[in-house]
């Protein structure tokens, strides 16, 4: 599928909200309220949506397009599999081969997730998924409903790929029609109100971690499969708003195709911060340190030899 600097654009506005809302989750604790609301905001919508563009560019019906691309993700996978091992260890944690290859540690369950989801839709897009594809839709928000009474702990990020598993088959689905047409006719000034709404309620009623917005959610009250129910909705709605909000551009849709090197690196660039003797009990403090990190992590992504390094085996068969 050709790249659409609409939705490269889209995906960068994604990355630097993620960057935001994990030095968020490093801050909020001593921050302010509107920390905590921004927060869950980002939460209530970023991960879906970043889910539904990973849907809608991977048409996986090509075995040497799946392999490459599979060959593509391990790879980045066990090098930051590894490099998060040894922070652990460094801050006591033991090494183990069993967890570099089948527990994803922080950040590296989106991978492994976009591995199964590929793989799923390789064996099952062209035939299944193809003749029955609101069966399928329906199916997937099942899944997501019903893995949240599970509740042992499942290896190969096996709990969020579930959780979020309608949000990359509606992307998938979703090459079948003109998105970017269909999200224009959404006024503008309802999807501003749209956010603002959502902000509001987690700023003035639910002002406190939401544990619903977690791909890690475990049921432990009837009342939680409700607040399920109402997360997937609302983050379908906000993902149309933001969507709606966010404008093209040349130069973030360049920055947007080179996501995957921010979001691999912030962690240790946040870590590496966090770590200095600097302030951090303010709500200001989140936004500045995500700026430096995003504006570090997209300069060093313009230059070929840091990508490389995440695609070692790749880079090298190309230059045979």
């Amino acid at each position: 599928m050709e790249r659409d600097s609409y939705f490269d654009t889209l995906k960068w506005v994604l990355i630097v909200l993620v960057v935001y809302g994990h030095m968020i989750s490093h801050c909020y604790y001593v921050g302010g309220t509107f920390s905590l609301a921004m927060y869950n905001t980002i939460y209530s919508f970023h991960m879906p949506l970043f889910v539904f563009l990973s849907g809608r560019y991977s048409q996986m019906s090509d075995r040497k397009k799946y392999l490459s691309g599979i060959l593509r993700l391990l790879q980045p996978y066990l090098l930051f599999q590894l490099l998060h091992m040894l922070y652990q260890m460094h801050q006591g944690g033991d090494f183990s081969v069993v967890q570099l290859l089948f527990w994803p540690i922080y950040i590296m369950w989106y991978l492994m997730s976009l591995i199964l989801w590929r793989t799923i839709v390789y064996f099952a897009g062209g035939n299944f998924m193809a003749r029955y594809p609101k069966a399928v839709i329906a199916l997937s928000f099942v899944i997501a409903m019903v893995v949240g009474w599970i509740k042992i702990e499942l290896p190969l990020s096996i709990r969020p790929t579930l959780s979020f598993l309608p949000f990359f088959i509606l992307g998938y689905y979703s090459v079948k029609i003109d998105l970017k047409q269909r999200v224009r006719k959404v006024p503008l000034w309802a999807a501003v109100a749209v956010v603002l709404a959502v902000f509001a309620c987690f700023y003035f009623l639910l002002n406190r971690n939401m544990r619903v917005v977690f791909a890690s959610f475990v049921y432990r009250t009837p009342l939680d499969v409700a607040l399920r129910a109402a997360y997937l909705f609302v983050a379908m709605v906000m993902s149309v708003a933001v969507m709606r909000i966010v404008p093209g551009g040349k130069r973030m849709a360049q920055w947007g195709r080179r996501t995957l090197f921010t979001y691999l690196w912030h962690p240790f660039v946040m870590f590496f911060i966090l770590w200095l003797p600097v302030p951090k009990a303010s709500d200001l403090w989140p936004v500045l340190y995500s700026a430096i990190s995003v504006a570090l992590l997209t300069w060093l992504s313009c230059y070929e030899f840091p990508n490389r390094l995440l695609t070692p085996i790749t880079s090298w068969l190309k230059r045979k």
